[in-house]
């Protein structure tokens, strides 16, 4: 048996709500302070201006406990001047210069209760209009949260289903290409089918990745990375698109290049630099990839013949930029230039009508940079 629980003990029949104590706390501070003064008076202490006195306290009832705690206040220190100025023998008989105090602070003294109300009132409305909108955007906040929890859910899922199929799609060319009977272009076109599935599950795995450097848990493993076979692998890859059947790419190789970095994240940048390339040069035209090591640095330059349209310019690296391209995303420089920042590096756009665009990445040669080192 579970032992009953105890009873709620009821309030204290002296507890008052804060509410209340807060209305209340102006008239009894007023009340009081005539009352001393009353006082002070029977033993021949006069207090000059004592009104002024009260004029605080209304104030503060009003501000404290609003329009009618300010009120009360009022008539209060109107019943303490009654007394205070009125003539002892007789009593209740007043002078001409008290009969213009009283009218004076008649006249006065509302109009003071009603505007420290009235603005206690406004400050009040804009209290809770502020904590309407805190508890809305909490809400929100908290509804984007599951949301975002429940988008990594489906990714983690879409990433496991997409990976099974994509593994016998990778095997199946290899098979094919065992067969000796194949032409030389069929053995070609096979090649890039195997190539073009590993990158893809090559993607897939490195999306989690992505995912880390947007949460800012990401750590780079730096191995050694043969940066122009990075390029020519996609060359091979992006040649294969309708669209670069009209446009030639070409590789300027100064020297060779030993880069330490990771090989997957930079392959991904790559892909999509030179696809954005490609997608905004005109018909019979190149894009160009410099590769150079100088100063510590490997630089890669992508040329096209395009000028960047002038209402993206400023916002080129940021998400969900796009212009002139029908389907685009705007994710494809976004994410270029996170993972460059992610592998220690820095990124950077030129444009001009007549040099067309240039997108330069820098990387570390010994990727020790974006590890703090």
């Amino acid at each position: 048996m579970y032992p009953n629980p105890a009873p709620a003990s009821p309030p204290h029949p002296a507890a008052l709500p804060a509410g209340v104590w807060r209305i209340l706390f102006g008239p009894v501070a007023t009340l009081l302070v005539a009352a001393l003064l009353l006082w002070l008076d029977t033993l021949g202490i006069h207090v000059p201006n004592p009104v002024l006195l009260l004029v605080n306290a209304i104030v503060l009832s009003a501000f404290l406990g609003g329009l009618w705690a300010g009120l009360a206040s009022v008539a209060v220190t109107f019943g303490f001047a009654l007394l205070y100025w009125c003539a002892p023998q007789p009593p209740w008989h007043y002078t001409a210069r008290d009969i213009n105090r009283l009218l004076v602070l008649g006249l006065t003294m509302p109009p003071l209760a009603l505007l420290v109300g009235w603005l206690r009132a406004a400050l009040n409305r804009n209290h809770q209009a502020l904590l309407d909108q805190y508890e809305a955007l909490t809400a929100e906040l908290r509804h984007r949260t599951a949301l975002e929890e429940r988008q990594r859910d489906v990714d983690h899922i879409l990433r496991h289903d997409l990976k099974s199929p994509l593994t016998g799609l990778i095997s199946i060319p290899q098979m094919l290409l065992d067969d000796g009977n194949l032409k030389p272009e069929h053995r070609e076109m096979l090649t890039l089918v195997a190539t073009a599935g590993r990158k893809m599950l090559g993607q897939i795995n490195s999306s989690l990745e992505l995912r880390k450097i947007e949460d800012g848990t990401y750590t780079l493993q730096a191995e050694p990375c043969d940066p122009v076979k990075l390029v020519r692998d996609n060359f091979g890859m992006l040649t294969v698109g309708g669209y670069a059947r009209s446009i030639s790419l070409h590789l300027v190789e100064k020297a060779p290049i030993t880069l330490r970095t990771d090989g997957k994240l930079l392959d991904i940048v790559l892909a999509n630099l030179l696809r954005n390339a490609l997608e905004a040069s005109d018909p019979g035209n190149a894009v160009v990839v410099a590769l150079a090591a100088q100063n510590g640095e490997c630089t890669i330059a992508i040329t096209n013949n395009r000028p960047v349209p002038q209402e993206v310019r400023e916002h080129f690296f940021e998400k969900y930029t796009t212009a002139g391209k029908s389907g685009g995303t705007g994710l494809g420089t976004y994410s270029a230039q996170l993972m460059t920042r992610a592998l220690g590096g820095t990124i950077t756009m030129e444009t001009g009508e007549q040099t067309g665009t240039t997108v330069t990445v820098r990387l570390p040669l010994d990727g020790k940079e974006a590890n703090g080192q």
